[in-house]
Order: structure tokens, then sequence, then C-alpha cells
């Protein structure tokens, strides 16, 4: 499949807008591989992945050792079954041994907006209070929680009226926050 009709399919059923952004931007290209820190287009060239998929990438593309491991766990049964998956339950173990504290229970999401509403929950739930504090500036994904303590309002205006008493203070400004805290 060519790029243009590449750019047609994201025009027509995907977002317009970011097709039109990312041709400005000449990163409208069809990667055809991917190894470590570098992509190739389907001309050939090559470029490095500075984004490495917004931090889901952080070993690079294809590292060897996560290839092995996914290969091993696609072996196993119930790896999307509503059951317990004992490699789940290692996993969790593992984490809760590196962090600090009493802190042991684990919350496996799947995409970084659902960090963020099961950490808006959290917080709601471990101060009893409701209202939440960002940064001016800041994105934390397109879920209506994550979007409400999103401080961009060009993603947050087609959704109002988003989560009440979600309050924005610039970034870095250490008076707008206290101010913001003892409100």
């Amino acid at each position: 499949m060519g790029r243009d009709e590449i750019r047609e399919l994201h025009k027509d059923y995907l977002n317009a807008g970011l097709v039109s952004m990312l041709g400005l931007l000449n990163f409208d290209r069809r990667f055809t591989r991917a190894q470590g820190i570098y992509v190739w287009d389907a001309d050939g060239r090559t470029y490095l992945d500075f984004l490495g998929g917004y931090g889901a990438l952080n070993t690079g593309h294809n590292h060897p050792h996560i290839l092995e491991a996914v290969a091993r766990v696609q072996q196993a049964p119930n790896l999307l079954q509503a059951a317990l998956n004992p490699l789940t339950g290692v996993l969790a173990h593992n984490l809760a041994q590196l962090t600090p504290g009493p802190l042991k229970r684990v919350f496996f999401g799947n995409s970084g907006a659902e960090a963020v509403e099961g950490a808006l929950k959290l917080a709601r739930i471990a101060t009893g209070r409701t209202r939440i504090v960002y940064c001016t500036g800041s994105f934390h994904g397109k879920t209506m929680g994550a979007l409400s303590v999103t401080g961009r309002p060009k993603y947050q205006e087609p959704f109002g009226p988003l989560l009440p008493g979600c309050t924005p203070v610039p970034f870095g400004d250490l008076d707008a926050l206290e101010d913001a805290l003892r409100a």
C-alpha cells in the first residue's frame, strides 16, 4: 500500500487533522522496519526514533530479550482470559518488591490515559477530596478524567463540561500552586 493511499485512509476514517499536521512536518512516512533506536521508511531511508512510542519502546524496537519473552508468554494459556494468570501475579509481586514502604497493590492499565483515570480515582479514595490541581500545558490523555486535568484547552473544549473541581495552575509557579492548595 502506497503513502498516498495510506494518507487517504487516515484522512477519511481516522484523523484528517493529524494527517495534515504530519504532512506539514514531513512525518507522514510509511515505516517498514524498526530495530533498536532506528526505523526505516518504505524508500529505505534510516531515521533515529526519538519518540520511542511515547515511552512504550524505552528498550528500543524489537529488542531481542523482549521478543524472546513475548514468544515464551505467547505459548502460555490464559494470557487474555478472565482467570488468575500466574504471570500477572508474579509480575505484581516483583513490582511490589521494588516499591518503597507498604505499597504493594498493583494496577495494570492498557494506556497512559487509563493509568491517569486510575490515579484520579485513587487520589479521591485516599484523600476523601474531589478537587484535583493540575498544570497548564500538560497532557494526560483523552479520556474524560484525563482531559479534565489536561492543561490544553484545544483538547478540552469540544468535550465540556468536564469533571468539576479541576483547578489549573501554571507549570513551575510555586506561589500559584500554594494558593490553589490553600483554596
